[in-house]
């Protein structure tokens, strides 16, 4: 499951970036309107890509495997 969520985190950083890219082509016209829009976008773009960086980066902070521990194996050993 944990992959899934990596692989959507991603795509949200591909989606952002391409929009971003995009809107470029709305920026370039010379009406307002459009470089207003173009702007709006842009502003999106650049949300979804630090939302998709944060959650990658939260993601990868969780292990993928069994849980570790850092203490000995000898030391976690009650005495009887």
């Amino acid at each position: 499951m944990l992959v899934a969520y990596k692989v959507l985190s991603a795509l949200t950083v591909l989606a952002g970036a391409g929009g971003m890219g995009l809107s470029f082509l709305s920026m370039a016209c010379a009406d307002l309107p459009n470089i207003v829009a173009g702007g709006a976008g842009f502003v999106a773009g650049a949300i979804l890509v630090g939302a998709g960086l944060v959650a990658l980066a939260l993601f990868s902070l969780v292990p993928a495997g069994p849980a570790r521990t850092s203490i000995p194996e000898e030391l976690l050993q009650i005495e009887k």
